[in-house]
């Protein structure tokens, strides 16, 4: 068999991995959290990692709003389907 010098997928996600997050790291207040996303909308320019940070806090409450709305749905459908089994 022989030898493939290229680099497979694994080797460049890992580079990747590296590169974005070892040498940029945003630094995380684990004691105030929520002070920290305070302070990085606060701030005028936002480097790359820290507009993923925001999109990412933005997107988990989003899913926390929705979450109601998603138990009544299953509820309802639950309901109905057993209503109309009847």
């Amino acid at each position: 068999m022989p030898f493939d010098s290229s680099p497979n997928m694994t080797e460049l996600g890992i580079v990747n991995l590296i590169l974005t997050n070892l040498l940029t790291p945003i630094h995380f207040n684990f004691d105030s959290p929520r002070d920290m996303i305070q302070q990085v909308n606060a701030k005028a320019t936002k480097s790359e990692d820290e507009l993923k940070f925001l999109r990412a806090e933005a997107a988990q409450q989003n899913g926390f709003e929705n979450v109601p709305l998603f138990a009544v749905a299953v509820v309802c459908v639950s309901s109905a389907l057993l209503i109309s089994n009847v």
